[in-house]
């Protein structure tokens, strides 16, 4: 017996080389399982990144296009022609801070239609001028939203002006 043991090795136990393939199979899912988590988490946070930088640059052209006569807030005359159509998941919103912190719309765009954009969720309060603030809503029609708020200083008047961007989230989600 102890002459086929030597020979052979026990039954029960596996060998060596078995039990180490089968630790770095394991050990090789769970590097592949974690990098795959940590892909995923980074590509997703560079998308909302890329796509908050898209809301930004229509903040940044509603500022270039807007005037200020008489008192009142003038906006752009033509925007993205998505912003145009009614309801087409590209919003855009020129609006100012109540006292009680929420907006009220001074122009709105087109494809808003008759409804509002929602202030960001942590309200207004201290948003102060050069500042802005990418944050996740719900649009007129129900749809996920991804809106950017940039509060500017207007020459000739006193009250900053907020100006809001929002596009539907379906492409990123």
């Amino acid at each position: 017996m102890l002459v086929w043991r030597l020979r052979h090795g026990s039954p029960r136990q596996p060998s060596l080389v078995g039990r180490l393939i089968w630790l770095a199979a394991g050990w090789s899912l769970l590097v592949i399982l974690g990098a795959g988590l940590a892909l995923t988490a980074f590509f997703r946070s560079a998308t909302l990144s890329r796509f908050d930088l898209s809301l930004y640059d229509v903040t940044q052209g509603l500022y270039a296009g807007t005037t200020v006569q008489n008192g009142q807030v003038v906006g752009p005359l033509f925007t993205d022609t998505q912003a145009l159509r009614v309801y087409s998941g590209h919003y855009w919103e020129i609006a100012e801070a109540t006292p009680s912190g929420a907006l009220h719309v001074l122009v709105p765009s087109r494809s808003l239609w008759d409804s509002e954009l929602k202030a960001p969720p942590q309200g207004l309060a201290g948003f102060k001028p050069g500042q802005h603030l990418a944050y996740d809503t719900v649009g007129p029609v129900g749809e996920p939203l991804r809106a950017v708020a940039r509060a500017v200083a207007l020459p000739g008047r006193s009250d900053p002006v907020i100006f809001l961007a929002a596009h539907d989230r379906a492409p990123i989600e």
